[in-house]
């Protein structure tokens, strides 16, 4: 008799604590990134009545509903139109990685709403910082300041790697003498759709040839073939001369060095790109010319254990974070101007909670039936 009196206790207890996941399930239905739970039950020790014998079979008696645990549903939400750059959405697998510039300690998030601080870090609404990659691409710069105007005419011979990845066509550029600076940089920049080798000028007034190719991945993407010996001379630039990226930071706050921004692009492959107010390329992260946005995966993203502030970190049962390249195998890509929804189903909360509601209420029969037979037992005596 007392064994169901605790078993209608245990009953009301586990599904009060599934009434709780339901409970912030719903209240999260609108919340960004926002993965829902579900609590497990298990039954409990039984007590042993009968032993098995080799013709009947063991007499148990259980002893309630336990709390197996409460899961994560890590499937991907749908994916929201808002037109604001830095909303961003993975469409696919993996997680952002925020720091805490307090702590020091970091965090993983589906929530893709950031900004750009005033200092020019990119952090997410509570000031907790991005993190990524960045490198320098393929340059080569003069070693001498450009004259007023050029003394020499002639040819410069340039090939770099396009915007795809593909090698460019090495084309021949004519200069003429008389040209000021922004003139040989507007005709070297004409063809850098077919070249493949944008250029500019630094701060102390050297000609700048970058590849307007983005990735770090192949090993030389810029040369310059050849050309008119005067005109190079003139230049600071040397025939023969190959430059490949530059590798910079891994699994660092992503910043943006020269702010204040006015344009901004983040393509699929979290490489992030724009101006600034002075129409400057964007420089980042210490100074480098490239930075992609980095992807996290875990070998079981079930496991990461909930903060707050739509947040997960690492635990023994995640097993450590492995970082990645948006588009890269098993990450998904990084949607600019989108935001990952809930996956909470509404539908299947509500069904949930009439199933618990019963369930917590079947429980409360239990000890009421229990006690009324107690009553009976006592009233023997009368």
């Amino acid at each position: 008799m007392i064994r169901s009196l605790f078993a209608g206790v245990a009953g009301m207890k586990n599904h009060q604590i599934r009434m709780d996941v339901i409970g912030n399930n719903i209240s999260n239905v609108n919340t960004v990134g926002f993965k829902s739970g579900r609590a497990n039950f298990q039954d409990t020790l039984y007590q042993l009545l009968k032993s098995a014998g080799t013709s009947t079979n063991p007499a148990q008696v259980g002893l309630g509903v336990g709390l197996a645990g409460i899961s994560n549903n890590m499937n991907p939400g749908g994916l929201m139109s808002t037109g604001r750059t830095l909303d961003l959405g993975i469409n696919g697998d993996g997680f952002f990685k925020v720091k805490d510039p307090g702590s020091g300690k970091e965090y993983y998030t589906r929530d893709g709403i950031f900004y750009i601080d005033q200092s020019g870090y990119v952090v997410n609404s509570d000031g907790y910082r991005l993190k990524g990659e960045s490198w320098n691409k393929a340059k080569i710069t003069g070693g001498v300041v450009l004259p007023a105007n050029l003394t020499n005419s002639g040819n410069l011979q340039l090939n770099g790697t396009l915007a795809d990845g593909s090698v460019g066509t090495p084309t021949t550029i004519q200069l003429t003498a008389g040209m000021t600076p922004d003139q040989v940089i507007e005709r070297i920049n004409e063809y850098k759709n077919t070249t493949g080798v944008i250029a500019s000028r630094d701060q102390v007034g050297h000609l700048v040839l970058s590849t307007v190719y983005n990735d770090y991945t192949t090993s030389n993407t810029l040369f310059i073939i050849g050309g008119d010996p005067p005109i190079l001379t003139e230049l600071g630039l040397t025939a023969g001369s190959t430059a490949a990226p530059v590798y910079g930071t891994n699994n660092a706050d992503i910043t943006v060095d020269n702010i204040p921004v006015a344009t901004i692009n983040i393509q699929n492959d979290g490489i992030i790109t724009g101006t600034n107010t002075n129409d400057d390329p964007l420089t980042f992260s210490d100074g480098y010319d490239v930075v992609r946005i980095s992807l996290y995966t875990f070998n079981n993203q079930d496991g990461l254990q909930r903060v707050n502030k739509n947040l997960f970190a690492e635990s023994v049962s995640s097993g450590t974070a492995n970082q990645g390249k948006p588009g890269g195998a098993g990450y998904g890509t990084v949607e600019s101007g989108y935001l990952e929804m809930s996956n909470v189903d509404l539908t299947d909360e509500f069904t949930s909670m009439i199933t618990t509601q019963r369930g917590y209420q079947a429980s409360a029969r239990i000890i009421t039936v229990s006690d009324t037979m107690l009553e009976e037992l006592i009233n023997l005596k009368r």
